[in-house]
């Protein structure tokens, strides 16, 4: 059997980690391929749990600007060949901007989403100068996940986000790294459907709920609010992070069978 091979996602810079990829074979193994000088090399592997994941790069490997970044699978069906169309890696300036906010910043909500950076840039959120979430920025895109039980503080609240920047140039001084500090806009009041707190309505499944399905898609997603879904009697459980999408499509990890009962708690 010929295997396709998977495809790398960029953008990836000098900093990256982590590289995103799609279009695996669920159980696979996929490798990720380096080619520097004309020499290419193995600098990270991973299991496919699903079709899309992240390939975390091996600790004693680097990126440098102008690497081209590929990737190949493999499984007892065979090996595939390796993508044909390479990332190459960004190189690094001594110049940042504040992260763009993508969603907005609701009171309890336990995450939102930033862009605009460095990829692999470490995200912090601080509350008075303590730190409430992280993130990472595998593509420039940062899903910041919060900390404290209760979410994002109460409306008009101001944090700050840091950026964490490897140091590549390195930064003046000495330093370890970048950091980088700006302020966050307001948070806002979170607001059920109805236009006032209560008690939250659950979602509603519109699509995918059939034998074999590997995703399905929900409605009445209240925006800042984390979606879970659940079958206790086979033992797997999905999850999405905070989003401003009242409709939302969310990945399984198992197919669906006739008789699944599926649990939104």
């Amino acid at each position: 059997m010929n295997l396709i091979p998977p495809r790398v996602l960029g953008p990836l810079s000098e900093c990256s980690r982590h590289v995103l990829y799609e279009n695996a074979i669920i159980g696979a193994t996929v490798v990720l391929l380096r080619t520097r000088g004309g020499k290419t090399e193995k600098v990270g592997t991973a299991t496919a749990t699903r079709s899309s994941g992240i390939v975390a790069i091996d600790p004693a490997e680097t990126l440098l600007g102008g690497d081209h970044i590929t990737c190949s699978q493999h499984n007892s069906d065979g090996a595939s060949p390796w993508q044909a169309d390479a990332i190459e890696v960004q190189r690094s300036e001594g110049t940042f901007n504040p992260p763009q906010v993508l969603t907005h910043l609701y009171s309890c909500s336990r995450g939102f989403s930033l862009g605009a950076m460095r990829p692999g840039t470490r995200v912090e959120i601080l509350h008075g100068g303590t730190i409430i979430g992280t993130g990472i920025a595998t593509d420039g895109t940062a899903h910041v996940r919060i900390s404290t039980p209760s979410g994002l503080p109460s409306p008009g609240t101001v944090l700050i986000v840091r950026q964490r920047i490897c140091p590549m140039p390195p930064p003046p001084g000495g330093l370890p790294e970048w950091v980088v500090d700006s302020q966050l806009p307001p948070v806002e009041l979170m607001l059920s459907p109805g236009g006032s707190l209560g008690v939250v309505p659950p979602p509603v499944v519109t699509a995918g709920h059939t034998a074999c399905s590997r995703s399905i898609t929900l409605d009445n997603v209240i925006p800042g609010a984390e979606i879970v879904v659940e079958d206790p009697a086979r033992g797997w459980w999905a999850s999405g992070g905070p989003s401003d999408a009242t409709t939302r499509s969310l990945a399984l990890p198992v197919k669906l069978k006739e008789g699944d009962k599926l649990v939104l708690p």
